[in-house]
């Protein structure tokens, strides 16, 4: 585990992620710039919506939740309020307009490995706040300089904020 994490670490640079940049405004939404912004043949913005296996939840008031009984794979959208709670992976958001102001859309440490994981609202996607890496549709919700890449992992496109290592995207 140590290993992994240590990897992982030096994958995302270790940095601290800034609170906006080009493309979003003061509270982490897109604007029409963001479309041309995303990556070639990438996910499209789509604020306030997270897809769940096709159906997009509204992310202002549910959360994608992914069951893994065996190999089938169970996902459904579910409340913020539900008393019913996901035993599994959990997906907040896939943007940073997703998720409330100033905060960016995070792959946490404690999520498996690409397809396999969840995602969190956080201020920041920085390993010593106990992430990995930052999920986007357009560079301009990255750190400066950092291109918003699309890539697949186990058949599903999967967008970070700089390409993740080959051996955790399988």
């Amino acid at each position: 585990p140590g290993l992994l994490i240590a990897a992982l670490a030096l994958g995302c640079g270790d940095r601290t992620l800034p609170g906006s940049g080009p493309g979003t405004d003061a509270g982490g939404a897109q604007d029409g710039a963001a479309a041309a912004d995303a990556p070639p043949g990438g996910l499209r913005p789509d604020p306030g919506v997270v897809l769940c296996n096709g159906t997009p939840c509204d992310t202002t008031r549910e959360y994608c939740c992914i069951e893994d009984p065996g190999a089938r794979q169970i996902w459904q959208c579910m409340s913020d309020a539900s008393t019913t709670h996901c035993g599994a992976l959990t997906r907040q958001c896939d943007e940073a307009a997703d998720c409330p102001t100033g905060q960016k859309c995070c792959v946490p440490m404690t999520a498996r490995v690409y397809p396999d994981y969840s995602t969190w609202c956080a201020p920041s996607c920085a390993t010593s706040a106990g992430f990995f890496f930052q999920v986007c549709k357009s560079a301009g919700e990255c750190p400066a300089g950092v291109p918003c890449v699309l890539q697949d992992c186990g058949g599903i496109p999967v967008q970070t904020c700089g390409a993740l290592d080959p051996r955790y995207c399988r």
